[in-house]
């Protein structure tokens, strides 16, 4: 990624994996 990450972005993909490791539990 060459441009930086907007706060909105990476919240955004922070909220991604969250949801994707709540998915692996269970």
């Amino acid at each position: 990624m060459k441009e930086p990450a907007s706060p909105y972005k990476v919240d955004f993909t922070a909220k991604k994996q969250v949801l994707r490791l709540k998915k692996g539990l269970k």
